[in-house]
């Protein structure tokens, strides 16, 4: 047989359309099958060159277990060997159900999947591992890159270590299968695979899904090797209701991991019970919105009612980012309803939650309260301090309100202390973080105030501009406090005659 690149046909059947990946020991190519007139994947072993006969008889070995291994499973989560062959060279090449999509290491890469998007690939990848298990069959090399996304499947691809029945270790010596970010304490110090391995392998691969981050990390192979060996996952964050399997899959003793099938049921609760309250989720949102359209509006009675329905909903959903944000609502009721003893109280409660479920939004409006609970008190060192953590929270996340509006807070701050510089700076800060950012009552604001200190330092063009953008902002969004502000500016700023 010519070179791969120079192939169209292989077998009198199969016609090389293009290489979809290669490494060390085999490729794979995207073919159409001539005669049953569907695209498949070949994939071929390739021999280094230079290998001696005892390692090339390895990987020879490897590929028939492979086929061995994915050619007995029947299962839609689990990719279907169509045929195995060796060329003119003696070099298998295994045929393989062609699925049309991207591997979850690559979904990842657009950031972590939703709770319930993970536990749904989770549920039919332990699905596909029972099914493999019942067969006798060990997958040992479960990791993101081996999951197929495609029109709602996850499918595990690659049974190529595979432990089968009664098959011997192909692995060279002193050499353990699988990948060492995934695979089980017991897999790196003993070499040893089972199905509790695999369900190990399938802990890391469900937390790297929801978490987006590994739970070994390490900047090496013996970093990682230690943070597994010492079997403490970094703590999860963003896992929600697949927490309490995660930790049942990562526990250090194989025999108390959960089967593939316990995990694949647990994981069917999970979604159950998340796409149950989904409506509920929405109905609290409405909630949210609806309340602080009547704070703003100034109806702080009806505002605070729609935010404790908002709060007993997100309790009783075991929603807590929406519970936290019920909270910020109603510590900014109690604030504007001059309470500020029970404000604080609950701006506490959600700065807790943002705290504990990483919301940089909720943690830099929770500061931005903090220091405006401290202004009034006349604390103004303490305020400050609150104000400059907010501002390094939300630019740091790119929070253009919080960010925005506490440099609003510390303008005024400024102003109190007869700082008419640092006034002005805060209030152009403020507008340069509104620009393009869609939040116009910030930006109105903002450039109003800003026009303001310019009209006391007698900037009279640069103000009249300003009041300009504010009179057009104001018109646009319907404010009609605003356009007034804007045409008295612009009234006292207008030139003789």
């Amino acid at each position: 047989m010519t070179h791969p690149d120079t192939v169209e046909e292989v077998a009198s059947r199969y016609r090389l359309e293009r290489k979809l990946g290669e490494g060390g020991q085999g490729e794979a190519w995207l073919a159409f099958d001539a005669r049953l007139r569907r695209r498949v994947v070949l994939k071929r072993l390739v021999v280094p060159q230079g290998s001696p006969v005892e390692s090339a008889g390895m990987l020879l070995a490897r590929a028939e277990r492979e086929a061995q291994a994915a050619g007995k499973l029947r299962h839609p989560g689990i990719v279907t060997v169509f045929d195995q062959f060796s060329d003119h060279e003696g070099l298998p090449w295994i045929v393989m159900e062609y699925v049309e999509g991207r591997s979850l290491r690559e979904a990842l890469g657009s950031g972590p999947l939703s709770v319930v998007e993970a536990a749904r690939i989770g549920e039919q990848v332990a699905s596909a591992l029972a099914a493999a298990h019942a067969d006798g069959v060990v997958h040992r090399d479960v990791k993101p890159a081996n999951i197929l996304l495609a029109d709602g499947r996850a499918v595990i691809a690659d049974f190529g270590i595979a432990a089968v029945p009664d098959g011997i270790t192909l692995t060279a010596t002193g050499t353990a299968p699988g990948t060492p970010q995934f695979m089980a304490p017991e897999q790196l110090h003993a070499g040893s695979s089972s199905p509790a391995s695999d369900m190990w392998s399938f802990g890391v691969t469900l937390y790297c899904a929801v978490e987006g981050r590994s739970p070994f990390p390490g900047d090496s192979l013996p970093q990682v090797i230690w943070a597994v060996g010492r079997g403490v996952p970094e703590p999860v964050r963003r896992a929600g209701a697949l927490a309490p399997l995660i930790g049942q899959l990562l526990r250090p003793d194989p025999d108390e991991r959960p089967a593939a099938a316990v995990a694949a049921a647990s994981l069917r609760e999970v979604v159950q019970d998340l796409e149950a309250t989904a409506a509920g989720v929405t109905d609290i949102d409405e909630l949210l919105r609806r309340a602080t359209r009547e704070r703003d509006h100034g109806d702080l009675r009806r505002a605070e009612d729609a935010y404790w329905s908002a709060l007993d909903l997100a309790i009783r959903l075991r929603s807590r980012g929406q519970e936290g944000w019920a909270w910020d609502g109603l510590g900014s009721c109690r604030s504007r309803a001059d309470d500020p003893d029970m404000a604080v109280r609950f701006f506490t409660r959600a700065a807790r939650i943002a705290d504990e479920t990483d919301d940089a939004l909720l943690r830099a409006w929770s500061l931005h309260n903090f220091g405006t609970h401290r202004r009034r008190k006349g604390e103004r060192a303490a305020a400050e301090e609150y104000f400059g953590q907010a501002l390094a929270v939300a630019e740091a996340h790119r929070c253009t309100a919080p960010a925005g509006w506490t440099h609003h807070q510390l303008a005024e701050l400024a102003a109190d202390a007869g700082d008419s510089l640092r006034e002005k700076e805060h209030y152009a800060a403020a507008v340069r973080v509104a620009a393009g950012s869609g939040e116009d009552e910030l930006a109105g604001w903002s450039l109003f105030n800003l026009a303001r200190c310019e009209e006391r330092a007698a900037e009279r063009e640069e103000a009249r501009e300003h009041y300009g953008r504010v009179l057009e902002i104001g018109t646009r969004i319907g404010n009609r406090w605003m356009v007034e502000h804007a045409e008295e500016g612009l009234d006292r700023t207008a030139g003789p005659g």
